[in-house]
């Protein structure tokens, strides 16, 4: 049994290092292309993740279908907003690069390092020194545009601390829903990684923090 699990967990991180690797390419290029191409992008990405929810919750349940327009339409608009600000492209780059940065560095600690579970209800291989490590790494890279005069100040690095623990909750806060819902991914349609709304999880909470921070110039 184990070594079948064994198996399983390699293939599955297979799947997700190539589909990664597709991936993250042609996101860097939307990023760079901009205007309608983004926003396309965009309005492609939500009506996936707008089906997702609707298979998740069910038709007929009208709070949780109210609750997906709102958990999905106020993410695509923040990303719009960002991308169309004069330093848009670094903007999404920054934040796109603290949410991967997160998830390799929650992913590296948790296994090196172990420990206390976060949430083992919600999500059982989520712990502690995965956490720190993410927001390590989320730092990391934010510090790597502030000294390449990517980004203007070092407030950026401390927004990045916030910006990881905000995707770690939208992390949580997604695999809350699939508790509640009995599944174990919102799709299958990205290989490796489950559906859209698996993806996007840390983004949901991230884009519109980044957006409201930038529109009332707390972040310069």
């Amino acid at each position: 049994m184990s070594n079948k699990l064994d198996v399983f967990d390699k293939t599955h991180l297979s799947q997700r290092a190539i589909t990664s690797a597709i991936l993250i390419p042609l996101a860097i290029l939307i990023f760079f292309l901009g205007g309608i191409v983004f926003t396309i992008t965009c309005m492609v990405i939500s009506v996936f993740m707008a089906y997702e929810w609707a298979n998740m919750v069910g038709p007929e349940n009208r709070k949780w279908q109210l609750i997906g327009i709102f958990y999905i339409v106020v993410p695509l608009i923040s990303l719009i907003h960002l991308r169309a600000l004069d330093d848009g492209l670094i903007l999404v780059l920054y934040l796109f690069s603290c949410v991967w940065a997160t998830d390799i560095g929650a992913y590296m600690f948790g296994i090196l390092i172990g420990g206390p579970k976060i949430a083992p209800s919600i999500s059982p291989a989520k712990v502690w020194s995965g956490a720190l490590g993410g927001v390590m790494m989320a730092v990391l890279v934010s510090a790597f545009f502030v000294a390449f005069n990517l980004l203007p100040s070092k407030s950026f690095i401390y927004a990045s601390m916030a910006l990881s623990i905000l995707g770690q909750i939208g992390d949580f806060t997604e695999s809350y829903f699939k508790r509640i819902f009995n599944i174990k991914d919102s799709g299958s349609i990205i290989p490796g990684h489950g559906g859209v709304l698996d993806r996007f999880d840390s983004i949901i909470t991230t884009a519109p923090t980044l957006s409201l921070l930038m529109y009332f110039g707390i972040l310069a």
